[in-house]
């Protein structure tokens, strides 16, 4: 019996983490560095699941609320980008986009807009969501997770 649920537990565990993005959380765009604060990400996609990757999926979470600021998300490899803006903040995130490059590494470019109002003081602090799928846009494949970023303003 002890060897069913030790099974068991295993193909849960397994399955909650197949299924389950990744993410950079909690980064700072600093807002002294104006309308050019940008950080760069990279992640790749691989086949070490068995799966090759078809696309990276990614959206992204603006954490302050009521602001009139936007912060948006860029996705790109070999030629072919997708962006997405996170319009609400505080909690709600982006719908996800996609880049259909198959497997390689892709470029997280993160930006803010500023509205009227907003001084030296008020930085943004966002998290990225990501993940590599396959073919059936279903399957997780593999995806590295960055530690720190290409460039970080």
């Amino acid at each position: 019996m002890n060897k069913k649920l030790a099974l068991a537990i295993l193909l849960t565990t397994g399955a909650i983490s197949t299924a389950s993005a990744h993410d950079i959380r909690f980064q700072t765009l600093n807002a002294a560095n104006g309308q050019s604060a940008t950080d760069i990400w990279k992640s790749s996609c691989g086949d070490a699941t068995g799966v090759d990757s078809f696309r990276m999926a990614a959206r992204i979470e603006d954490h302050i609320p009521g602001r009139t600021d936007r912060i948006s998300l860029l996705v790109y490899k070999d030629g072919l980008a997708a962006t997405a803006t996170d319009l609400i903040g505080g909690g709600a995130k982006s719908d996800y986009v996609y880049v259909n490059g198959g497997n390689g590494e892709y470029t997280f470019l993160v930006h803010h807009v500023t509205s009227t109002g907003t001084t030296a003081f008020d930085d943004v602090y966002y998290s990225i969501e990501f993940h590599c799928e396959g073919a059936d846009l279903a399957t997780h494949t593999e995806t590295t997770i960055p530690s720190i970023p290409t460039q970080d303003q």
